[in-house]
């Protein structure tokens, strides 16, 4: 049994080993972080996205480089978790090589000392606990460790139904990370994209991935049907798309009903009031596009009908309009996505 114990402490040890030359390949490489495997980083290695991505930005300013060598959703990720932008960056990077100081400043005194809040939570995103010790613990105020108790005995909990400002106490501390839990009959969406970063692409597998998934999803689509027409493994695409969701670029269609904790009451409102209003619009639309058709008035775009009427020559002129969303979001994306694409 000796034996035994000692290959199993000799495999774990590998397996420790395997995950940090992991997340070091991936920093030095500038990719995204690998949600994923949260509950092994940050569980077992203690390293949460706001750790990873700091000393990422340490390094690439040491290192002197310009901010667009950052990836483009790696950039995006970037600003969301320390608030951190190419103009955040030019002025760190001019502050350190300020002359007021006999020598240059650490970027690391630079940086951010603990996440800013996040732009974008849901109240379906799962809460889990982190590597906490008993110093942790003791830091911590009453209404944190009920939190803490709740996640280690339940596990991982919708993060709506806890109470919300103490959930991104713990959440800045590093002691919990969250998950975004993807079905595969989910129904995603793509709302008008902000806060995307137009740096550079990487070309690796899960980058080339991330932008033909992308520009392919499709509101009516469920996502087990996506990952089938793109011929890609389910849980790939449902990686991709909670990437989305996470950094504000996809939100889910048919979110899940939940029994909210009072605290998210002003997000429960400004859903439903959006909510709302979509359903609301959609018959008016439906009206006013009866009322076109039966109104006894000409619609208004008969007011231009001599663009239809035939020329002397005996033909009619007329202007065609052809709109591909997919050729467009191709070409916003970059050539990554399509090599023979110019």
């Amino acid at each position: 049994s000796s034996g035994i114990n000692a290959e199993s402490q000799s495999v774990l040890k590998d397996e420790k080993k395997y995950y940090q030359d992991l997340i070091e390949h991936s920093r030095a490489h500038l990719m995204l972080y690998p949600y994923h495997l949260s509950d092994v980083m940050v569980k077992g290695l203690r390293i949460t996205p706001f750790v990873y991505y700091t000393k990422m930005m340490e390094t690439i300013m040491e290192q002197e480089r310009s901010y667009d060598s950052l990836p483009n959703f790696t950039a995006a990720d970037c600003l969301r978790l320390l608030g951190i932008g190419r103009n955040q960056y030019i002025d760190m990077m001019n502050q350190s090589r300020n002359r007021r100081f006999f020598r240059r400043r650490p970027a690391s005194v630079l940086l951010p000392v603990k996440p800013v809040t996040l732009p974008i939570i849901e109240p379906y995103w799962t809460m889990h606990i982190g590597l906490v010790t008993e110093d942790d613990i003791r830091a911590c105020n009453a209404a944190e460790k009920a939190i803490v108790d709740k996640l280690i005995d339940c596990g991982g909990l919708k993060v709506g139904i806890l109470e919300k400002a103490t959930c991104l106490s713990l959440y800045s501390r590093g002691l919990v990370y969250l998950s975004v839990p993807v079905l595969d009959s989910d129904l995603i969406i793509v709302p008008p994209l902000e806060n995307f970063v137009m740096n550079r692409v990487m070309g690796d597998y899960f980058e080339n991935l991330l932008y033909k998934i992308f520009v392919s999803i499709d509101e009516h689509t469920k996502v087990g049907d996506l990952a089938a027409v793109l011929e890609v493994d389910v849980e790939l695409v449902k990686n991709a798309i909670s990437m989305y969701i996470r950094l504000g670029f996809a939100k889910k269609k048919n979110k899940e009903r939940i029994d909210l904790h009072e605290s998210w009451a002003g997000h429960f409102v400004e859903n439903s009031v959006n909510e709302d209003m979509s359903a609301f619009a959609a018959p008016l639309e439906r009206e006013e596009s009866e009322d076109m058709f039966d109104s006894k008035e000409p619609p208004v775009i008969d007011k231009i009908a001599l663009l239809k009427q035939p020329s002397e020559e005996g033909y009619t002129k007329r202007i065609s309009f052809l709109f591909d969303s997919t050729l467009t979001a191709f070409l916003m994306m970059g050539p990554a996505v399509m090599a023979t694409l110019r």
